[in-house]
């Protein structure tokens, strides 16, 4: 091996490894009729900071997938976290969680796929925050 190739391996491997360790910021912007909503990358989620109780949120997940035509697997909720599971047609699973961070606060966080899909998420919160 020579000299050159093993400096590029180890400069490909730790950018890797600090990709993984500080996650990846990509934000999406979404205007909508109640303000704009900044969806955050992190990691393989989608985030975002909703004012609405986390009781509310989850209503609207609900309803959201049932704009969608989705069922959900599993659905959970108290007043200071909410977790719902599902499944698209085609095998792809999906959780939404949304957590209290105030009383009318709210982080949501959508995961589609093992990475991440971002069109998929951006499609889950568009439903969720119309019903919000």
């Amino acid at each position: 091996m020579n000299h050159k190739h093993g400096y590029r391996c180890v400069v490909a491997v730790a950018g890797l490894v600090s990709l993984v360790l500080c996650g990846c910021q990509i934000t999406s912007f979404q205007e909508t009729d109640k303000g704009i909503y900044a969806l955050e990358r992190h990691f393989n989620t989608w985030q975002a900071t909703i004012e609405a109780s986390v009781t509310q949120v989850h209503e609207a997940i609900e309803e959201g997938l049932k704009d969608l035509e989705i069922k959900p697997i599993t659905s959970n909720a108290d007043d200071i976290a909410a977790v719902v599971q599902g499944m698209f047609a085609d095998g792809m699973e999906f959780t939404v969680k949304a957590t209290a961070i105030a009383p009318k606060q709210s982080r949501i966080s959508i995961r589609c796929g093992m990475i991440g899909d971002k069109v998929r998420a951006e499609m889950l919160f568009r439903a969720i925050e119309k019903n919000l």
